[in-house]
């Protein structure tokens, strides 16, 4: 035989077991079954993918994905030999949960060009029986404790996760609001116990959170999602813990009405809270001070229900016969059985240079009681200090000091408590005015090189971009505008710090340019932005006072307690 009949021979053989093999292979047959129908919303179901044969691809799960959730996948596959015939079998096995209520079709699966049949199915809402009886071994309660208060007062949100059956891999979304603003804070950690409903023991944990809405108008909590594995159990064959049913569960939406800013409300300083309190304390008996010796005194402002970085500053007014040298202010934030309950600790240190008896004016502080919708004031009574001095002349009709505040600021007199911690020994005089001394001088060379790097070539252009974009709202009167313009203007200003709101740029610059904030903020939230004029924002930001590098590390306490 020659070669080329050799190769026509191998061939036709060849073509032969080709055509042999194809049509001993079926064409594949897909089918397509689930577990059970009607399902709930807040439960997954199995979608079961069998195809006999061979199929050209893999399934396209992508149109599942527009009703569905697809939680997970698993593939399995067979081959026999029967009496000379081959036979394969694929099974995917799809967990899936409904993203709404109603009739929906699982629509048809290509695998390449082959495709599964499509299938209705029933999705009940939650706790609707889906086999004569509700399912009410796992759900979610949710409340508030206002259903109307007023913009940055705190409202306190309580959620609660109700079961009586072994969940694991479980999940509790985070509140989120209409308000894009508001200020949400976890107080502490959750809370076990058990408890009882309709007859049913459960185990419950418990979350509360405090937020803080920044506008008016109705607020929307939204739905409050969570999402476990019912059973638990694990065994060696389910190493990662993936048996069991996926159960999900939603909570109501709630609703609150938001007011803006009374009329008969002080609006420069907004301050909603529970209870609002003023204390100070002296170093040394006020009745007995030496002139020329430091003594300090020290304000503390407390509030129920209120974040720290709101409260207002006190700041000491200038007095002839007074030195004074106001410290840095602490903030804190701590969570109390009523939320969240802010101080602000101001340390002052005053320096009498006259002998006499000086009658420092009362400290007032506004503030508005959440509680009873009423406007209150928190009051230091006024306080009376004798001072003497061998080397100074008596004054026996001294003119009053100034007030210590130069804003009104609330509780009654019996909030007010005078302590004696300690005198101080005019020994250590020489010392202390060396310690004054050299920080005068260090404020000095703070201040010059501070003034020298703003005004220097390296100060970035975007920044000024940024202050020209605020100038200009200002220049507008625009308020809302001004608004997203001195935000942006800041979080470039203050990298290192979260800028989310107006009162986070509060403790980062000067008194002046705060207090146009603050009067920009409630502007905004109390329904007069219309009114506003940006004259005294613009002078501010353009003759604003750098802070020294101990001001700027003092700084990074409060956001250490707002991550807390």
């Amino acid at each position: 035989m020659t070669r080329t009949n050799t190769t026509r021979l191998f061939l036709f053989t060849l073509g032969w077991l080709l055509l042999f093999v194809s049509t001993s292979v079926p064409a594949a047959t897909i089918t397509a079954s689930i577990d059970r129908n009607p399902v709930s919303i807040d439960e997954s179901f199995n979608l079961r993918l069998k195809a006999k044969g061979s199929v050209d691809a893999d399934p396209d799960l992508t149109p599942l994905r527009k009703d569905f959730d697809v939680i997970s996948t698993s593939q399995s596959s067979s081959m026999n030999y029967i009496n000379g015939n081959f036979s394969r079998e694929a099974v995917w096995n799809i967990t899936l949960i409904s993203k709404a209520v109603g009739i929906f079709t699982i629509p048809s699966i290509a695998f390449g060009k082959d495709s599964s049949p499509s299938i209705r199915i029933t999705v009940n809402d939650a706790g609707t029986p889906t086999t004569g009886k509700a399912d009410r071994s796992l759900f979610l309660e949710v409340e508030t404790d206002t259903k109307k208060t007023w913009v940055q007062s705190q409202i306190l949100y309580t959620i609660r996760l109700f079961r009586n059956v072994t969940i694991s891999n479980a999940s509790l979304s985070q509140p989120e609001t209409s308000d894009a603003d508001a200020i949400i804070e976890q107080l502490g950690d959750d809370v076990s116990y058990e408890a009882f409903r309709n007859g049913v023991r459960y185990d419950v944990i418990e979350r509360r959170y405090a937020i803080f809405p920044q506008h008016s108008g109705q607020l929307q909590i939204n739905p409050i999602r969570f999402e476990g594995r019912l059973g638990g159990r694990r065994s060696m064959f389910d190493a990662f813990n993936t048996g069991g049913k996926i159960k999900r569960s939603r909570s109501k939406r709630l609703l609150v009405d938001i007011d803006p800013i009374p009329t008969n409300a002080d609006k420069r300083h907004w301050l909603p809270a529970r209870q609002v309190s003023l204390h100070e304390e002296w170093s040394a008996p006020t009745a007995d001070l030496q002139a020329g010796e430091p003594v300090t005194r020290t304000i503390t402002i407390q509030a129920e229900g209120m974040m720290a970085n709101f409260l207002p500053d006190i700041t000491p007014t200038e007095h002839d016969s007074i030195k004074q040298y106001p410290d840095q202010p602490l903030t804190e934030n701590k969570i109390g059985k009523t939320g969240v309950v802010a101080s602000k600790r101001i340390k002052i240190a005053m320096i009498p240079s006259v002998a006499g008896r000086y009658t420092l004016p009362e400290i007032k502080l506004p503030w508005w009681n959440s509680q009873t919708g009423r406007q209150e004031v928190s009051i230091i009574p006024a306080q009376t200090i004798t001072v003497s001095g061998s080397t100074t002349t008596s004054n026996t009709n001294p003119p009053a000091a100034e007030p210590i505040v130069e804003e009104p600021v609330s509780s009654d007199a019996s909030s007010t408590t005078a302590g004696t911690v300690v005198q101080v020994d005019a020994g250590y005089w020489p010392w202390i005015s060396l310690f004054f001394a050299g920080a005068w001088v260090l404020t000095l060379i703070l201040l010059f090189r501070s003034r020298s790097s703003d005004t220097g070539a390296s100060r970035p252009m975007p920044l000024k971009k940024l202050q020209a974009a605020v100038l200009q709202q200002c220049a507008a009167n625009d308020a809302p505008a001004c608004k997203d313009a001195l935000l942006d203007w800041a979080k470039a200003a203050f990298p290192e710090q979260r800028i989310h709101n107006l009162m986070d740029i509060v403790p980062q610059v000067d008194e002046a340019f705060a207090h146009a904030i603050r009067e920009l903020n409630s502007a905004l939230y109390g329904d007069h932005a219309a009114q506003w004029q940006g004259t005294t924002l613009a002078d501010a930001l353009k003759n604003r006072q750098p802070k020294s590098q101990s001001d700027r590390q003092d700084d990074l306490i409060e956001p250490l307690y707002r991550s807390m």
